[in-house]
């Protein structure tokens, strides 16, 4: 039996790298909360509310049974601080599908007005 040369680890392999980090996203600001703009890009058809998933089992102990997220359609969170719908309406910015950011005719799916006139109250005549 000959003895075995001894090879270092550390000499045939590189050390590990740290996670490389990424940085944080930007988000455009939406003049409108979270839910406004789901329920209006929900209404123009540019995005559609996810496949409901099952429940976890066992729910965790932190699980929010009593908040409900429009996008994911379950219970867990609710729909002004679910990220994965932020994600989404922002992909929809950052690919010019629509922009919230600022009022347009042609990229803004927002309902149309009446041009019916409001009259003043009685008393400002």
């Amino acid at each position: 039996m000959q003895p075995r040369p001894s090879h270092p680890r550390a000499a045939t392999h590189p050390p590990p790298r740290p996670y490389a980090q990424r940085p944080a996203r930007q988000f455009t600001p939406l003049g409108m909360t979270l839910t406004r703009a789901f329920e209006k890009l929900r209404d123009a058809g540019v995005i559609v509310p996810l496949a409901p998933r099952p429940l976890p089992h066992p729910i965790p102990p932190h699980f929010r049974s009593h908040e409900h997220c429009l996008y994911h359609q379950i219970p867990g969170h609710d729909t002004e601080h679910c990220s994965a719908l932020h994600h989404a309406i922002q992909d929809l910015i950052d690919s010019r599908v629509v922009d919230l950011a600022r009022p347009s005719v042609t990229t803004n799916p927002l309902p149309t007005h009446s041009t019916h006139a409001v009259p003043p109250p009685l008393g400002l005549q």
